[in-house]
């Protein structure tokens, strides 16, 4: 993936994120589990690879991911690195906490200085597709429909409830972030809210296959908090650093 996909991507993933989860006073804080599975050899990688790298793409992994989300931002942590939204100065900044390093990318300034972005934002987003079905099941105490999801680079599935207590808070919250996004071309030409609006509750377990590989998150813990302002900055004595593959001003 070039980094013009990558910055698409991300964007319309905290999107997403945002879009999908409440926006109470304090704000609030859950945990997935990630599992990934065994990935196939990537496409165009040479089939002498060492067995030993191989057995490393095939290996599962598990972790925990951590996500914050109030009226200033959303914050998710993966164990590796961390990525911080802003949604009213429209930034995306990820973390490197191994090296004390950060790259941080303003949106609407990289938009600017990409021709191509409408044309690639409408092609994903007209790309991206979910549809719903009448399969319903108990996952983890939550009665959840089964919603078919499509997209560029894979598909999967989204088991979503409207019994998780977040859950009444969604659609206040999908308007609220579209009148924010609404100014960001980006955004606007993606209408991921639209998009969205297919899916009635919250993400209690998703399963999606991209370039071979397959994650499964599990909704573990959910709560309201109040969430400490610092965790939407960047620790103090880290370097920025620009992102390999874009140019920015």
């Amino acid at each position: 993936m070039n980094a013009m996909k990558w910055i698409i991507g991300t964007a319309a993933a905290a999107w997403l994120v945002l879009a999908m989860q409440p926006l109470a006073h304090g704000g609030f804080y859950w945990e997935m589990t990630e599992v990934r599975e065994g990935m196939a050899l990537p496409e165009g990688m040479p089939a002498n690879l060492p067995p030993s790298v191989q057995a490393q793409l095939a290996q599962a992994s598990e972790r925990t991911v951590k996500h914050y989300v109030d009226e200033a931002g959303y914050r998710t942590e993966d164990g590796d690195d961390i990525v911080i939204v802003d949604y009213r100065a429209l930034t995306i900044t990820t973390i490197h906490p191994a090296d004390k390093t950060f790259i941080r990318i303003d949106v609407e300034k990289f938009i600017e200085n990409q021709p191509d972005m409408g044309k690639i934002t409408r092609s994903m987003t007209d790309d991206f597709q979910i549809t719903s079905t009448d399969e319903v099941k108990k996952i983890h105490g939550y009665t959840c429909r089964k919603y078919m999801v499509t997209f560029m680079m894979g598909s999967g599935e989204y088991w979503a409830s409207e019994e998780v207590e977040a859950y009444p808070y969604l659609k206040r919250v999908g308007e609220k972030m579209h009148r924010a996004m609404s100014s960001s071309p980006l955004f606007a030409q993606m209408n991921i809210s639209g998009v969205m609006s297919k899916i009635d509750g919250f993400p209690v377990l998703t399963v999606m296959d991209i370039m071979g590989a397959r994650t499964t998150s599990t909704l573990k813990h959910i709560e309201p908090r109040e969430i400490d302002a610092a965790l939407f900055q960047v620790p103090p004595g880290y370097k920025e650093t620009p992102m390999p593959g874009i140019q920015q001003p």
